[in-house]
């Protein structure tokens, strides 16, 4: 069973198995269109003069760089409706470190930041990583100023686990690719089951069905 929405897990570290037990969990509205795949070949020059310059070894390959687009629609044309927003802000405290970690960095004049250790999964794909940027693009308001639609544009550099930890193993075998499938299926019913309460619940406001059961006897 492969995942229905890709999805970001984000841990506190790979390096305490307690830290994996409660991730945070960002699901996206809808798949990527697309991906970016940067790699970086850094040159030794030193060995190389003039026009040799331009030929010069490769010494070293940097893991890879990926960047993706999430599209977020708060108009529920597809049926499925979030608010903009919140999706943005939820995004954001996915990736970045939470919040008393920001607070005590900020307060701190010497302090360093750790990121926290992003899994990105999507059915047989999966990247470990830490975000690098990400910037969102908003480009529809309803006329109140609301966003209405927006696209994350995130880049993320990947990190390889040292030494690798037993339980990120267990990512990588069909069983437990289907236990997060299993959870990707299950919060996309749940949004999907929650906007129709709500876009249900709006409906009856602007029709006043309240008033109007008050007048309906069941026999």
């Amino acid at each position: 069973m492969s995942l229905l929405k890709m999805t970001i897990l984000s841990f506190k570290s790979f390096d305490n198995p307690a830290d994996l037990l409660k991730p945070r969990i960002f699901l996206a509205m809808f798949n990527p269109a697309s991906y970016k795949v940067e790699y970086n070949f850094t040159k030794d020059k030193k060995e190389a003069t003039g026009n040799d310059s331009q030929s010069a070894p490769v010494h070293a390959i940097s893991l890879r760089k990926m960047t993706f687009d999430f599209l977020i629609d708060g108009t529920g044309a597809n049926g499925d409706q979030r608010i903009v927003l919140l999706e943005a802000r939820k995004f954001g405290s996915v990736v970045m470190p939470e919040k008393k970690d920001l607070l005590s960095f900020n307060a701190a004049k010497e302090a360093h930041l750790a990121l926290p250790k992003l899994l990105l999964v999507w059915g047989t794909f999966m990247f470990s990583c830490e975000v690098e940027s990400y910037s969102v693009n908003y480009t529809l308001f309803s006329q109140l100023g609301i966003p209405l639609r927006a696209t994350i544009s995130a880049t993320f550099n990947e990190i390889i686990p040292n030494p690798k930890i037993d339980i990120l193993d267990s990512f990588e075998v069909p069983e437990a690719v289907d236990t997060i499938s299993n959870v990707a299926s299950f919060l996309s019913t749940a949004f999907t089951a929650t906007n129709s309460v709500v876009q249900a619940v709006n409906m009856a406001r602007s029709e006043d069905l309240n008033s109007l059961r008050q007048h309906i006897t069941i026999k």
